[in-house]
């Protein structure tokens, strides 16, 4: 479930980016922004999936940045993040 501040921060662009690390997960998510009527509002954050077959269960939102590693790893998909991070800062 999405709490009450997370629906929110969602609404209001407060969230930058989500990371999906299942394809089961993102199935939840889906359901959940759909749940609260917020399919507009997240579709352009940045979405850092595991896999390609996670980013598969996010088409119907169509999303505009969807970040994949070369590799399904948990250090390869936080090296994405980090490295998006590092190029905000500047």
């Amino acid at each position: 479930a999405f709490g009450e501040d997370t629906v929110e921060q969602l609404a209001l662009g407060e969230i930058e980016g989500v990371l999906l690390m299942s394809p089961r997960t993102a199935v939840v998510y889906m359901d959940l922004v759909r749940k609260h009527g917020l399919r507009t509002a997240v579709r352009e954050l940045i979405y850092y999936c595991l896999s390609q077959a996670v980013a598969d269960r996010l088409a119907s939102l169509d999303a505009s940045h969807i970040r994949v590693p070369d590799r399904p790893s948990l250090e390869e998909v936080l090296a994405l993040v980090v490295s998006d991070a590092a190029q905000l800062d500047m």
